[in-house]
């Protein structure tokens, strides 16, 4: 059936075919989008580009990264000498050349490739209902009580923020995988080693 399909492209280094098509369904970037989709459609019924086209999901090409692991993960030859030869060391431009031909080129269908992952209007609300809405309305909560002149009745009467939230993909935590970060460092014993403060968040917005 025809229908409108978010189009993402995306390296990676360790590719799972299928398991990044099951997670499509509830990956927090591409879910915000579908969802922002949804929306224009609403606000605009529908408009020139969108009409009244479904969205149906995702085609998301993957680009896999050489030189990251596994197949293709090669190094430059190094100068070789014998008695009788003396061979230079590869430059970077016949490095990369030998990448293309020997691994890439031999093998487009390992390094490109697309999945398509079907999002139906039930995702799209499951998502909304579970992960996105109550972090929203967590920040919200959060921002009311760090501004200035809103009042403490007014931000009670709004009740509790919601506790619970289902965690999408797409999201790292260094702490539920056992790590630390710089940051870690930081509040355990205030040092900044690794650390920039800025004044501006997201300066490329």
């Amino acid at each position: 059936m025809s229908g409108i399909y978010l189009f993402e492209t995306k390296t990676k280094g360790d590719v799972d075919k299928l398991q990044i098509e099951r997670q499509l369904k509830f990956d927090l970037q591409t879910l915000m989008y579908v969802t922002a989709l949804e929306k224009i459609k609403e606000a605009t019924s529908g408009g020139v580009i969108l009409g009244n086209h479904l969205i149906k999901g995702v085609r998301y090409n993957v680009v896999r990264r050489p030189l990251s692991g596994g197949v293709g993960n090669i190094k430059p030859h190094a100068a070789k000498y014998t008695k009788t030869k003396a061979t230079p060391a590869e430059t970077a431009a016949e490095f990369y050349e030998r990448l293309r031909r020997d691994y890439i080129a031999a093998d487009p269908g390992y390094w490109f490739f697309r999945v398509r992952t079907d999002i139906s209007a039930r995702d799209i609300q499951v998502f909304r209902d579970t992960c996105l809405d109550p972090l929203l309305e967590h920040l919200c909560w959060w921002y009311d009580t760090e501004t200035p002149g809103v009042g403490y009745n007014e931000i009670k009467a709004r009740g509790y923020p919601p506790m619970h939230y289902r965690t999408p993909f797409g999201v790292w935590s260094a702490l539920e995988e056992g790590g630390a970060t710089e940051y870690d460092a930081y509040l355990d014993n205030g040092s900044e080693a690794g650390l920039r403060r800025v004044e501006t968040l997201f300066t490329e917005l």
